[in-house]
């Protein structure tokens, strides 16, 4: 039997804990149906677990989709309704867009692909940092006509390429060193 991890069950009680009092303690405002209140409470409790690293975020995501799928509250009394609703954003290309931009990063920073490009970028351009940064601003007008998304563009391609640019001038800030790279 795997140990629990004990900082993460604070934040996770925390987020059941006000998810519960805003569905069943605190009154449903005037104006607002019932249904509504429940899904503003699954709502805050999702984000509040999102800030409070309670879980991973696709954890989270999925038992927030299933919760609201269960309880019907976008759709009261019509099950699958509910769970049309639930899954309905899905269904909208550009999540999976950016989804899948997220992959392609970890692609691109585990395969060393961008640490590749790079040093690519740093031999080519790397007398000073200004070049590395005029290489970026260019690339990425290069590449955003064929990139429907700013965030999978930057996201997935840019974003992966400068941070290795950044590690191979030894800045960075978990190390404290995220200034060093301006001074070259």
């Amino acid at each position: 039997m795997q140990n629990l991890d004990l900082p993460k069950l604070l934040p996770t009680a925390v987020v059941v804990a006000l998810a519960l009092m805003i569905w069943f303690v605190i009154p449903v405002p005037a104006g607002v149906s019932p249904n509504a209140w429940h899904l503003f409470a699954l709502f805050v409790g999702t984000i509040v677990g999102v800030i409070g690293n309670a879980m991973p975020l696709g954890a989270l995501s999925i038992i927030a989709i299933a919760l609201v799928a269960v309880t019907g509250v976008t759709n009261p009394g019509k099950p699958a309704a509910a769970v049309v609703d639930a899954l309905s954003g899905f269904a909208n290309p550009l999540i999976w867009l950016i989804v899948i931009a997220v992959m392609v990063a970890m692609a691109v920073l585990k395969t060393g692909l961008g640490r590749r490009i790079g040093y690519h970028f740093v031999m080519l351009l790397g007398q000073k940092t200004i070049g590395v940064a005029y290489g970026l601003v260019l690339s990425e007008l290069i590449i955003a006509p064929v990139t429907p998304s700013n965030t999978a563009r930057g996201g997935a391609i840019i974003h992966p390429i400068m941070r290795s640019i950044a590690d191979s001038y030894g800045s960075s800030p978990e190390l404290g060193t995220a200034k060093k790279s301006a001074a070259t």
